[in-house]
């Protein structure tokens, strides 16, 4: 018995020698292989989000596998890549790039303020310590600034030179 089908539902050949129906617009032959270009290093970086230096050292650590062109550069392929390192949209990439500017800055900022801040303790230390120091200086200045107390009837000033020891004794 022989089975009838709409005209939309046949396949028809399309561009290519590819068939499409209504369907699915394109159907692939299933022996056909889809070639992509490799990566560069900063293209590979730039796709990965991450930077050129992180690429090279995952090849060098066999992360990911890479091959030298004959005028010495780097390709990866992207499903390579993308094996170990997610895809970042293409919107997000010249995002990631301002991103981690912004990110150096920040944690350039954080420790220039760690920093600051503890110079700021230990300046704060050092000035309560002189301010304990001046106040027994004054406390000391006061002392020798002061006249001796006055003399009592039955007190006599003692001589303080030494000749004057010398025949009272």
């Amino acid at each position: 018995m022989q089975r009838w089908r709409s005209a939309a539902a046949v396949g028809t050949p399309g561009l290519n020698g590819l068939l499409t129906t209504a369907r699915a617009s394109w159907r692939r032959p299933s022996n056909a292989t889809i070639r992509t270009m490799p990566y560069s290093i900063a293209g590979a970086a730039a796709a990965a989000g991450l930077n050129k230096t992180t690429v090279l050292r995952a090849i060098k650590a066999g992360k990911i596998s890479g091959s030298k062109d004959e005028h010495g550069q780097w390709h990866v392929e992207p499903a390579e890549l993308h094996r170990v390192y997610p895809p970042v949209m293409r919107s997000d990439a010249g995002r990631t790039a301002d991103a981690a500017s912004e990110n150096t800055e920040l944690r350039a900022a954080e420790r220039e303020l760690t920093v600051l801040k503890d110079l700021m303790a230990e300046l704060r230390a050092q000035r309560d310590d002189l301010l304990v120091q001046r106040d027994a200086w004054m406390v000391q200045a006061q002392r020798l600034a002061l006249p001796a107390p006055p003399l009592t009837g039955d007190q006599e000033p003692r001589s303080w030179r030494w000749w004057g020891r010398r025949r009272a004794g």
